[in-house]
């Protein structure tokens, strides 16, 4: 659970990270501004100052909302519903193990009723 909230806080770091950009490109692209926040990086701010504001927003906006999918998608994992779905599976595979060696199990548990009333019939 732990590494689960370490991921989880890490992702949506870098979520917020890309939506910052995703902020600074879009004042860039409507504004008609110089992008901001690339500069800042140490060694490769000036290659970046050569990106056009479009490929700028449509990088940050992917960049985004992948980030914010895979947030998501570590965050809404319920580890609890995977244990009790492969529990259940389980219990599905004895049944149908168990229903082959016994005539009144599995699918022949329907007919249990209608045999019933056919023993009280013939009586």
């Amino acid at each position: 659970m732990a590494k689960k909230g370490i991921t989880v806080w890490l992702f949506s770091t870098l979520t917020f990270a890309a939506i910052l950009h995703l902020i600074d490109a879009t004042y860039t692209l409507v504004l008609n501004n110089q992008i901001k926040l690339l500069p800042l990086y140490p060694f490769i701010g000036e290659e970046l100052q050569t990106i056009t504001p479009i490929i700028y927003f449509l990088g940050s906006t992917i960049t985004a909302l992948t980030l914010w999918g895979i947030t998501c998608a570590i965050a809404f994992e319920n580890p609890v519903e995977t244990f009790l779905n492969k529990i259940l599976s389980d219990a599905k595979k004895q049944y149908c193990q168990i229903s082959k060696f016994c005539p009144y199990c599995g699918e022949n548990t329907k007919l249990i009723p209608e045999t019933l009333i056919k023993l009280k019939d013939y009586r």
